[in-house]
């Protein structure tokens, strides 16, 4: 178990392709627990549709771990005016 609060990964959200322009970047930390989920939030302001990639990038000096190490990614969510939900 990785211990909680250290820092995974970067999640790059590109627009078009996995190798696109990068709109956002979350940083992925750990929970100290697989079942103990937490919110991650970033800023992404763009105007039309889009299509968008999340790319999972190993922090440069951060832990080697295999992907299924990294935890659990439950869903995904967008919010804010142009969305169902803004």
């Amino acid at each position: 178990v990785t211990p909680a609060g250290t820092e995974l990964a970067d999640v790059e959200v590109r627009d078009g392709s996995p190798t696109g322009p990068v709109l956002t970047t979350v940083r992925l930390k750990a929970t100290g627990d697989a079942t103990t989920y937490q919110d991650f939030t970033a800023p992404l302001d763009f105007e039309g549709s889009k299509r968008l990639y999340l790319v999972f990038k190993q922090l440069a000096g951060g832990p080697v771990i295999p992907f299924i190490g990294w935890g659990n990614l439950n869903w995904v969510s967008f919010s804010g005016p142009g969305t169902k939900e803004g």
